[in-house]
């Protein structure tokens, strides 16, 4: 009997919050659904560059937070099935990946006018994920300073 490769295909779920009067965030989505390949199981992960273009448009200093609401990423086909913790899902813009959270993680700052970020996500990968869709809905916060 030879080895099988499990796949795993991985889909965000996304929701832009504007939570300043004093500016505006639209969120662009590039993500497309991919399967992960033995390469990528091995290696423990597998990357959506530039997943998300996020507009910031403000009048003054603002800060823009990430977080979930969610513990776990749920599977969309198996429901009851294992989950994959929240903090499977990194994420990053101009810095190093971090753990997604259910508490506000600072994506950027600035001052006024309009900026666009593009955000990078990497989801942790074992053998042991039962192959199928994941999801996670992802809450960003702008706020003026």
């Amino acid at each position: 009997m030879g080895n099988k490769v499990r796949l795993l295909v991985v889909l965000f779920v996304l929701l832009a919050w504007q939570a300043s009067a004093a500016g505006s965030l639209t969120v662009e989505s590039n993500f497309t659904t991919a399967q992960a390949t033995a390469a990528d199981l091995d290696r423990g992960y597998l990357d959506y560059p530039a997943a998300n273009r996020l507009t910031v448009t403000a009048e003054g200093p603002w800060k823009l937070y990430v977080r979930t609401n969610q513990d776990y990423l749920l599977q969309r086909t198996t429901p009851g099935g294992s989950m994959k913790p929240n903090t499977d899902l990194l994420w990053r813009s101009d810095s190093p990946f971090q753990e997604l959270s259910t508490s506000d993680e600072l994506v950027a700052e600035g001052e006024a006018g309009t900026i666009q970020l593009d955000v990078d996500y990497r989801i942790k990968l074992s053998w042991l994920d039962p192959p199928d869709y994941y999801g996670i809905t992802l809450i960003y916060t702008l706020t003026s300073d």
